[in-house]
């Protein structure tokens, strides 16, 4: 599940991040960041490059094989999706949206530090 939410991660931001963005965004430790990074560069679905502006801090980039297996991920959830969307009235979930975003909000503001 981690490895999905870092490789998913990577995809919404556009396919790098720094291993500290990932931290905060995985609300993780950054040592427990750097774990799963070297396993997933061990397997080819990410790579590791220093960044060009800090030679201190380090770039990660998806890779086409790290993207294919997260694709592959959230086609093996669709059917799951489609009978939890089934079970629930379109009007209920469009209702409950609102609601969700502030709870996503507050949740960002306050693992942020804000």
């Amino acid at each position: 599940m981690a490895s999905f939410g870092l490789l998913n991660h990577l995809v919404a931001r556009g396919g790098t991040e720094s291993p500290a963005r990932l931290a905060r965004a995985l609300q993780v430790s950054k040592g427990a960041v750097t774990a799963l990074l070297k396993r997933l560069e061990a397997r080819g679905l990410v790579h590791l490059s220093q960044d060009p502006r800090d030679g201190r801090a380090k770039i990660i980039a998806l890779t086409p094989e790290g993207r294919r297996r997260r694709d592959e991920a959230v086609a093996a959830l669709d059917p799951l999706l489609e009978t939890f969307l089934a079970a629930l009235p379109a009007p209920d979930l469009a209702a409950a949206l609102p609601l969700l975003r502030r709870v996503r909000l507050e949740l960002n503001r306050r693992r942020q530090g804000g």
